[in-house]
């Protein structure tokens, strides 16, 4: 991970030392210490040192919280509205089953095979998305000048399909 002369923080979705040490002070947190973490709904990565999560709550499973990671820290639970509607466990994972280095995995997957496509970008922001069970990593199309890809990525981050679309 660098910083800039404006002390902008660069590479971090890529630097998997910088997630795993984001990942302990995750489970280093008062309300989840020695607990199991499950991440709700989605996760983003930032290349810029920021994670933005929301979690279930470790006391109240109908919970759900906000934590966003800055500047080295998590902030504080933040208070997510759900409806009656909503079914938790359909968009629930495990932290264990895809922990936060993964996402350097994926970006480094990603921009491997942009590398391959003329007049592909590579990507500095990845997100998971939960829902029906079903967890798929994002961005997942790759838009070259001339052509355009798919890729599907498993849980661990390695590629599942990629498909020339």
């Amino acid at each position: 991970m660098q910083r800039g002369s404006d002390e902008r923080i660069t590479g971090f979705v890529t630097d998997a030392a910088a997630l795993n040490r984001a990942e302990r002070l995750l489970r280093e947190l008062p309300q989840y210490s020695g607990k199991s973490i499950y991440l709700y709904a989605d996760i983003h990565f930032y290349d810029d040192g920021r994670i933005m999560a929301k979690l279930q709550h470790p006391e109240k499973p109908d919970y759900v919280d906000a934590y966003n990671y800055q500047g080295g820290q998590w902030s504080g639970p933040i208070p997510v509205q759900l409806s009656v509607h909503d079914n938790i466990l359909e968009r629930l994972v495990a932290l264990d089953s895809v922990p936060l280095q993964t996402a350097a995995k994926v970006v480094a997957n990603y921009n491997e095979k942009a590398a391959s496509i003329a007049g592909a970008s590579s990507t500095d922001h990845v997100y998971l998305i939960i829902h029906h069970g079903i967890t798929r990593w994002y961005p997942n199309r790759i838009d070259g000048s001339r052509e355009a890809w798919d890729v599907f990525f498993n849980l661990d981050g390695s590629i599942a399909s990629f498909v020339r679309n």
